[in-house]
């Protein structure tokens, strides 16, 4: 064999692996363009589903307004509701800032003092273990002499 001959399989080489690698990112790419199609062709297929069935439920909604709203609002009935609730809500608020707020602060009050005590009552236990110590030191001193 020439170097000629070895110089071409060689590019042949080269080139059948430069296709083969081409036709595979090509292929990859088809394939991410038939996923994205498929993805297209649900969503467009399920947003049709949703504005045939919405065209039932935009008719009920309609009539709900119609039937259900429109009367209350000719008759000031909606906005006597929502003085109601509104009357409603000030009362709770009220409550809540005249009972409630009162027994929180109380507890949190409480809360504080008994953290306070528990920390008096370790350092009395501390301090006493400590005058025991001393004591039992004392009585051993008195014990050895």
């Amino acid at each position: 064999m020439s170097i000629f001959e070895v110089t071409l399989s060689i590019l042949g080489a080269l080139g059948t692996i430069l296709l083969t690698g081409m036709g595979f990112l090509l292929n990859r790419q088809f394939t991410k363009l038939d996923s994205m199609d498929k993805d297209f062709l649900e969503t467009k297929s399920k947003m049709l589903e949703i504005t045939t069935i919405g065209r039932n439920d935009k008719r009920a909604i309609i009539d709900h307004l119609e039937q259900e709203i429109l009367p209350k609002l000719q008759n000031k009935k909606l906005e006597d509701q929502v003085a109601d609730v509104k009357t409603q809500l000030i009362i709770l608020k009220e409550f809540q800032r005249n009972r409630i707020e009162p027994t929180l602060n109380k507890v949190l009050i409480m809360g504080d003092r008994l953290e306070e005590q528990s920390k008096k009552q370790t350092d009395s236990d501390q301090i006493l273990a400590k005058m025991f110590e001393v004591v039992k030191r004392l009585v051993e001193k008195k014990n050895q002499n």
